[in-house]
């Protein structure tokens, strides 16, 4: 049995609307009426435009469409998550989650823990910290699928999950740039030549991170003096920003610099630039700095391994 999510597309809207009128999904997503219903048409019409912060999928099971589910950014409804959960939330931050299972003979089969756990690791992806959701109270199944995915319930129709992220749940690895990824690398670093990118692959100076064989980001350095390194550049594709993976990458590069023999390391960054924060949250101390023509001030930081 294959659980697949796949976004809601045009040709899609046809069976939604067929589902809607189910009596029980009827009963569960419209119970003020026809009202609702023509909400949730008019959201699935606009999902790629005004309501494009939902994130909306077709669930098949070995290709046949059984089921529909969403997430939503709540920074997005604001007045809607402060009324029901009481909490004011950043962007990208916390998700609300909804789904049902249409075809009968799926229900009461498990699948509702493997969509569940599928919109999970989804969001994961995106950076989110948080997942909520607000079941009927009466849909037992639906609260003890939720239970059994490591929710915890808050109050009637309030139940959340933390999301503890790591490496391991990423696939995400770490490793140096080899031959191969010179063409990814040139294509998406605009800061190095083409010559001097090649010699740093060769010399081991690059690390990339990788997830399921594709690159989400780099780390290079050189040798400042001949003898300190110094970490030209780093860069994490925006969606696995502040999970902690930037601050791994780093650390990684720091255990290979004090393995071999070096005893301090150095970094700069623009004085206008966030990543100043970055570093000092990692023990880097402002040193100095320059001028260089018409760019902002570059903030010289040093750390001691």
């Amino acid at each position: 049995m294959e659980i697949e999510l796949k976004p809601l597309i045009d040709d899609d809207i046809g069976i939604f609307k067929k589902w809607l009128d189910k009596e029980y999904i009827y009963k569960r997503l419209c119970p003020n009426g026809d009202k609702e219903k023509n909400d949730w048409v008019n959201e699935i019409n606009n999902r790629n435009s005004k309501y494009s912060y939902m994130k909306h999928f077709i669930v098949t099971c070995n290709d046949k469409k059984i089921g529909f589910c969403l997430y939503m950014d709540c920074y997005f409804e604001q007045e809607y998550t402060q009324e029901h959960y009481g909490i004011t939330v950043g962007k990208g931050c916390v998700y609300e989650i909804g789904y049902f299972i249409a075809e009968e003979e799926y229900l009461n089969k498990g699948i509702g823990k493997i969509i569940v756990r599928k919109m999970e690791e989804r969001i994961i992806e995106t950076g989110g910290k948080e997942i909520l959701a607000d079941p009927d109270e009466e849909n037992i199944i639906s609260i003890r699928t939720l239970l059994s995915n490591g929710f915890t319930k808050i109050k009637d129709g309030d139940y959340r999950k933390k999301l503890n992220i790591t490496m391991g749940q990423l696939d995400i690895n770490i490793r140096f740039a080899k031959t191969d990824d010179y063409s990814w690398l040139k294509e998406h670093d605009e800061h190095i030549s083409d010559n001097v990118l090649k010699i740093k692959i060769e010399n081991k100076e690059i690390y990339v991170l990788e997830k399921s064989d594709k690159i989400t980001g780099w780390l290079r350095y050189n040798l400042f003096w001949d003898n300190i390194p110094f970490m030209n550049m780093i860069f994490l594709s925006e969606k696995y920003r502040n999970m902690g993976i930037g601050t791994k990458l780093v650390k990684r590069w720091e255990g290979d610099m004090k393995q071999m023999g070096y005893k301090n390391v150095l970094t700069s960054t623009q004085s206008d630039e966030e990543a100043q924060r970055f570093y000092r949250k990692l023990g880097y101390k402002e040193i100095g700095g320059f001028k260089y023509v018409d760019d902002p001030y570059e903030i010289i930081f040093q750390k001691t391994l």
